[in-house]
This record gives structure tokens, C-alpha cells and sequence, in this order.
């Protein structure tokens, strides 16, 4: 549309009715404007976006020229020109057209949408290549070319100004084509149904969906602590267990034919996030790839796709890989070229076409967005521009994306057109809604509402006698005792695992859980909590591994603001004016007064030190390569700079590990209800029996009395059920 003041606009008025124009079908017929429509739309055929290339054909034909491709005086005469003519030759009205721009225009309005352009980033391209060959097309023989010819039912005619600004409009037209077609026009069905499926137990991770919507594999804990992978029917039934880990199962993916389930293990035989791939029928599990996570297999089921951690790669980057079915052919695909940030969030989808992905990036903030990724030229294009948390993101057959996020305030579902626009919620509950699979069809949506629960209990050293003190629908975590065991501080998380504890809380109560009450609130993730030597104060962490500030904060006064100390991490109390402290940067420890001062390292570079029986003794962790472990020597050897003098006392390749607040005791995590406990300084072993065999508890999460008699610990389990939505789309 042309308005007062030569503007060109780009409208809609949906099916607007021109009284004696042969551009409208009848009501009773089918609905569209019948001088834009494809053939197969005339036909009554199942259309999709080569339908809109056709129309946009149309258009730009009628924009150059003043005069539409096919004519006709009557409906039948013209649906007959569309179906059975070729086009107007554009050199009739157009002279000076290049080859290129006629091409452009025959090939949009092909009778066959397999002939026509397959989408309309190729006809973009094939325009921006006309655009430098038709330079000769210049304004002034646009502006001269004929009028529109009046037809016999009074039809508007085109202004010279229009055709000469006609050119100008063609990106304006390709933008809204582009943000408009029907990868953006998939409607939700308001009365879509929700059914929560049955599942043995609880403790459920990300699922996957068959492409046909019948089938339903997830991760999930059984009573015993043991992991596995399930295969159900999605219409109901029991779920078979088809491979069992000892560790952890956190993501699984079925093949396009249902027969195969990929799944990474988050550990095994010491190497992280290892890949697997299973029958779907059950049977020995095959290993394919040995440090990957996040399998998802390619639409034709030749390749799986898998991310890399920067620390398992020589770029320091993380890395988009794929490989065959069988383990072989392992090649990268994409770097992501952003600088990596720790505790980031970290997802992918194939496109429909498996040419691109939809790819989540983590920015300091924290924030997530979804990058759309080119796979063979590597351009990227950013999604979304909302700088919340995005956990997961799946892109539809119809060219959507679907995506969990905390826009809302709660993580929930949202879609919107892989072109960018508006984003339209699915889920409006509390969520956290996440875990998102959809069937091809794009009738089913299945997905996992999650949150993790911990709460504190308290034991002997040995295992025996052990209690719950709190039993909260909610996060708590790092209990640790005070000196005189009177006290328990302790942690209050974010639930919502998707956050990534965006919050916590630092909360002290009494021994037996009585008389809780919040010393602090922060907009971050919070950790380890340490009492003084004095029980004055409590040292906490605020951050994430790599980017995490110390503060203290009074034990007995709520009201009393934190003090910054110092950036670093691992943090303790060397005595109750000075703390301890790891730089990450170089990973040697440092202590600082805790009024201020200039740090000063504890002992040599890449080794996190603490003194210990008094200082008689040096434990230290060695992070050189080749002397990696835990060792101890004595303060002598230490003042004479004999380094030979120092005993190894345990490897570093373990889950987590602490030292007991009386400095006699290692805690070394191997797995899930193995913990070890190391006596200091002479380095005896003893695993530790009773409740410590829970494979519940958290890693790092023991707290020794000063006088090594008693513990707290947390435990922690997720509560999870998968949710599947029918007839989700109209």
C-alpha cells in the first residue's frame, strides 16, 4: 500500500473483499486470493512455504510490471491460466531484465514446488546476485513503464510513482516474506490435553520422543541408587529398563526408525560423559564415543550429533561433532568461536533439513540465548535477544523452535519461527518445565517437570545412628557443623535445576534443626559455608567455579551485610583472622588477613595448601602435570624447601573431596555412595560404611565435628514426572 506520503507499507488485512474484483474466490469455495494462489492450493492439496514462494512470485511480477503473470475475466479463466499457462514473459513489460531476474521470477512461479525455490533464503541470494546484474533497470524506466490496465470490473490502477518505487519495496516485501512464512504460523490448539505418564520412579532426567509420537525412552534412579534407560509405549504401559549404569544417565535420544536409544553416561572407568548407544529392545550397550554428551541423531539416522566440553578439546572451545552409528567417522562440524563461560548452559537441535542447528550460548550475566548455525558455511544468526536462562531447545518440522525458559519468572515452555518473532508460551504452571521432545507430526509434545530436592541429616563418623533434620520440599545443601556443636549452617538453593542456583540463601540453625534462621539472601549461586575456629563468623562462596568472590558474614547477626574478601574459590580458615583461598587462574592457594591485606601464597605454584595438626604438617593437592594428587609434608621440609620430602597420600581423579574441619581427616568422593576417609598425616584408608553408602548424598557434602565424632550431610533427589501434550498444534 501506497499512503500520503509515498510510503510503502507492508499490511495484512486477511481475506478482504474487493466488490468486482476476479482476485477473491467465492465463499463457498476454497478460501484464498485466487490471482496469488499456487496450483496446488487451487488443486486443494496440501500446501506449505513453496505455496507463499509462488504468491511471492506473483507479487513481484505485479511490482515490476504493473500487470499480473496469468489472466483471465472470469474465476475459471484465470484458475486456468495458473494451473495450465506459463507466465507473462517479464521481458514483454520489462525489456532491460537480466537473465538473472527473469530466472528468479520463472523459477518462484514453477507449476511443480519441486521445481519451484525449496525455500526463500535461496531465492534471496539468487535476487541479491540479479540485484548486480540489473543495474541498467534504473528508476527512471521503471517510473515510465505502462499503468496498470483498468479491467472491466474497475480495478485500481497502479501509479506511475508506485512502479517507481517498486524496486525499493522488494527488500521491504522479502523481509515480511521472510518473518511471515509458515514456519511462523503454527497455531496451538487451546483445548490441547495434558496426561502425566506413569513411570516407576521418580528421579527422572531428559526424555526423547520417537518421531512418530509412540514411543517414550528418559533416564531415571531406581531405589537402589542404580541408573538406567527406559523404553515405554507413550500410550501407556510398563517401562523396560534397556541399559543400566552405575553412574549416571543424563540425556537419552531415539533413532528416526525407534530401533536404537543414544544416552550419555555422565562417568565410566574414569572417563566423563561417555556415549553410548542401545537397542531399543535392550542388550549390551556399545560404546561410541568416549568423551561427548548430548547425543541426537540426524533426521536420516546415518549420524549422531554430540557437544565436546572446551576441556576436551585442543581449541578450548566447545565443539559440534558427529559420527556414525557404529563409532566410526568422529569428525567436528562447528567451534563455537564465544569465549566458554563456566557453568554455562549447553543444548543443540538438528534443523528439519540437518543442515543447520539451533545452538544455546552462554553469556556473563547470567544469560542463555538460541544461535541458529549454518553447518556448512558456519554463519550464525541469534535467535532470541531476552537475556534469561534457556536449558533446552528442540526445532519442529514445520520450522519451529521450541524452547524452555525462565521469560516468564518460571521455566517455561515457549515457541517461536526459526525467522525470529513473537514467542508464544506453551506452559504457564510453575514449572520448571523442561526436557522438551516432539513427534514429527507435531501432535504430541512430551516433557519433564523437575526439581531438585535436598534436605540435612546428621550421623556418627561411622554411619551409624542416622537422622533427618529437615524434611523440606526444597533445596538445602552444604551443611557444615560449627566448632563447638552447637550450630549447623547450611545453604538454601534454587530448585529449579534449569536456574542453576540463580539464588541461595546462607541460613543457620541449631544442632537438632530447631530455630532456623536466614543470615543472608543473594542474587547468585551460593556454597560451602565455613565456621571461624571462633564460630564468630561464616565464609561462603558467591558464583560460579571459575568466577566465584568470598565473603564473611557475622554467625549472629542477621542484619550485619556481608564483607568481600577476596576472588577465589576453595576457600578456608586457616586460623580466625586469616583465610585461605585458590586463584583459579594459576591454581595456587593464598592466604589473606581477613580485615584486607595483599594475599600471599601458602606454597609452591599449582598446588592448593592448608596447614594442618597444627601446622606441624602441610597438606597440599598438586595440580602439575605428572605429580598430580594429594600429598603431605612436613613444615620443616617445607621451611628447608625439600620438596622431596612430601608423601603422596591419594590421586586427584576423584568426584570431590574435603578436609574435616579439625585437620586430621581427607573425605575423598569416588562415586555415588563411595566415600573414603583419609587419615592425616600418615595417609591410612578406610572407606566409610552405614549411612555414608547412600548414593544420595551429595558429593562434598560431609561435615565432620571438630572432634570427629559426629556428621551432617545432604542429601539430594530430583522429583520429576513427564508430562505429554496431544493434538498440540490446530
Amino acid at each position: 500500500m501506497l499512503n500520503a506520503k509515498n510510503q510503502i507499507k507492508v499490511m495484512d488485512f486477511g481475506l478482504a473483499k474487493l466488490k468486482g474484483s476476479l482476485k477473491l474466490t467465492k465463499s463457498s469455495s476454497t478460501v484464498g486470493t485466487l490471482a496469488y494462489m499456487a496450483p496446488e492450493q487451487i488443486h486443494g492439496h496440501k500446501a506449505d512455504g513453496r505455496a507463499d514462494i509462488f504468491s511471492f512470485g506473483v507479487v513481484f511480477f505485479e511490482m515490476l510490471t504493473g500487470q499480473l503473470p496469468f489472466s483471465g475475466d472470469y474465476e475459471a479463466a484465470l484458475m486456468y491460466s495458473v494451473l495450465n499457462e506459463e507466465p507473462e514473459a517479464l521481458q514483454k513489460h520489462l525489456p532491460e531484465a537480466s537473465s538473472e531476474l527473469v530466472h528468479v521470477i520463472n523459477r518462484a512461479l514453477e507449476k511443480e514446488p519441486d521445481e519451484r525455490y525449496q525455500n526463500i533464503q535461496d531465492m534471496l541470494i539468487d535476487l541479491r546476485r540479479a540485484k548486480k546484474e540489473t543495474g541498467k533497470v534504473s528508476r527512471k524506466s521503471l517510473a515510465e513503464m505502462p499503468a496498470h490496465k483498468p479491467a472491466a470490473s474497475s480495478s485500481p490502477k497502479m501509479s506511475p510513482k508506485f512502479l517507481g518505487l517498486a524496486a525499493g519495496a522488494i527488500a521491504t516485501l522479502l523481509l515480511a516474506f521472510f518473518f511471515l512464512r509458515p514456519g511462523g504460523s503454527t497455531k496451538l490448539n487451546p483445548d490441547m490435553s495434558f496426561r502425566v505418564l506413569s513411570t516407576p520412579y521418580p528421579e527422572i532426567l531428559y526424555p526423547s520422543l520417537s518421531k512418530d509420537g509412540n514411543w517414550v525412552a528418559f533416564p531415571s534412579k531406581d531405589s537402589d541408587g542404580f541408573w538406567g534407560a527406559y523404553f515405554m509405549n507413550s500410550a501407556g504401559g510398563d517401562a523396560r529398563r534397556i541399559a543400566t549404569d552405575p553412574t549416571r544417565i543424563n540425556r537419552v535420544d531415539i533413532s528416526p526408525d525407534g530401533s536404537q536409544v543414544a544416552y550419555t553416561s555422565w562417568q565410566r572407568s574414569g572417563t566423563p560423559m561417555t556415549i553410548f548407544v542401545v537397542s531399543s529392545l535392550g542388550g549390551e550397550p556399545a560404546q561410541l564415543i568416549e568423551a561427548g554428551l548430548f547425543p541426537g541423531w540426524h533426521a536420516d539416522g546415518q549420524r549422531i550429533g554430540y557437544i565436546r566440553y572446551p576441556n576436551m578439546n585442543e581449541s578450548g572451545k566447545t565443539e559440534f561433532w558427529t559420527v556414525r552409528p557404529n563409532g566410526s567417522d568422529s569428525r567436528r562440524e562447528w567451534l563455537d568461536p564465544a569465549t566458554n563461560v563456566q557453568g554455562g548452559r549447553l543444548d543443540w537441535a538438528w534443523s528439519p533439513d540437518g543442515k543447520s542447528i539451533a545452538w544455546l550460548r552462554s553469556f556473563a550475566g547470567p544469560f542463555v540465548e538460541i544461535i541458529i548455525v549454518d553447518l556448512e558455511s558456519g554463519e550464525e544468526r541469534q535467535l532470541t535477544f531476552d537475556q534469561k536462562i534457556i536449558d533446552e531447545v528442540t526445532w519442529t518440522a514445520q520450522d519451529d523452535i521450541i524452547f524452555s525458559s525462565t521469560r516468564s519468572g518460571n521455566t517455561n515452555l515457549w515457541m517461536m519461527p526459526v525467522q525470529g518473532g513473537e514467542a508464544v508460551q506453551i506452559t504457564k504452571g510453575s514449572g520448571p518445565d523442561v526436557g522438551m521432545a516432539i513427534s514429527s507430526d507435531m501432535k504430541k509434545l512430551l516433557y519433564l517437570q523437575q526439581q531438585n530436592i535436598g534436605n540435612v541429616w546428621s550421623a556418627n563418623s561411622d554411619g551409624s545412628n542416622s537422622r533427618q533434620l529437615t524434611f523440606e520440599d526444597q533445596l538445602l545443601e552444604w551443611p557444615e557443623i560449627s566448632h563447638d556443636g552447637t550450630k549447623i549452617a547450611y545453604v538454601v538453593g534454587d530448585p529449579d535445576p534449569s536456574k542453576g542456583s540463580a539464588t541461595g540463601s546462607v541460613y543457620v540453625m541449631d544442632r537438632d534443626g530447631r530455630n532456623r534462621r536466614r543470615l543472608r539472601s543473594e542474587n547468585g549461586k551460593v556454597s560451602s559455608p565455613r565456621w571461624s575456629p571462633d564460630d564468630k563468623w561464616l565464609a561462603y562462596h558467591l558464583g560460579s567455579i571459575r568466577n566465584t568472590n568470598v565473603f564473611v558474614i557475622a554467625a549472629n547477626a542477621s542484619r550485619t551485610p556481608p564483607r568481600f574478601v577476596t576472588k577465589g574459590a576453595f576457600s578456608d580458615w586457616i586460623d580466625s583472622q586469616t583465610i585461605s583461598f585458590m586463584n583459579w587462574d594459576n591454581r595456587t592457594s593464598f592466604r589473606i588477613p581477613l580485615q584486607g591485606g595483599e594475599p600471599t601464597p601458602i606454597y609452591q605454584d599449582s598446588t592448593y595448601a592448608v596447614p594442618i595438626m597444627g601446622a606441624d604438617y602441610l597438606f597440599f593437592t598438586d595440580f602439575n602435570k605428572g605429580r598430580e594428587g594429594f600429598y603431605v609434608i612436613s613444615s620443616v621440609d617445607v621451611q628447608a624447601q625439600n620438596s622431596d620430602g612430601a608423601r603422596k597420600i591419594g590421586e586427584l581423579n576423584v568426584t570431590s573431596w574435603a578436609l574435616s574441619p579439625s585437620r586430621k581427616l581427607l573425605l575423598e568422593y569416588h562415586a555415588p555412595g563411595e566415600v573414603w576417609k583419609v587419615s592425616l598425616p600418615n595417609g591410612m584408608r578406610e572407606r566409610l560404611g552405614g549411612a555414608f553408602t547412600n548414593p544420595s548424598i551429595e558429593p562434598g557434602s560431609i561435615s565432620f565435628s571438630y572432634d570427629d565424632k559426629e556428621a551432617v550431610y545432604a542429601t539430594k533427589r530430583i522429583s520429576g514426572k513427564l508430562v505429554l501434550i496431544e493434538d498440540f498444534i490446530k
